[in-house]
């Protein structure tokens, strides 16, 4: 076979990969949103916003470690996406 199929067929697998990687930054953009109203929601029911009180509540406080790590992750990835 000649390399212009190989050269094809990387290209296609590329552009499989980088729509995946779009569409794993997209869910995990909505899933941040999700947590960001849940933080939201539970903070308006204490009535406690400052995540330093002592009664901030433990659930707020869990989705914001790993909203916060979604978010680490997704701006780790981001150079590599930018790179088509």
């Amino acid at each position: 076979m000649s390399n212009a199929y190989y050269f094809e067929t990387f290209k296609a697998k590329r552009e499989q990969i980088l729509e995946r990687a779009e569409t794993l930054t997209n869910d995990l953009q909505s899933l941040i949103e999700l947590l960001d109203a849940s933080i939201e929601a539970e903070e308006e029911h204490v009535g406690i916003s400052d995540p330093s009180h002592t009664n901030y509540p433990a659930t707020a406080r869990n989705h914001r470690a790993r909203r916060d790590s979604l978010m680490n992750l997704i701006s780790g990835s981001q150079p590599a996406l930018v790179l088509h």
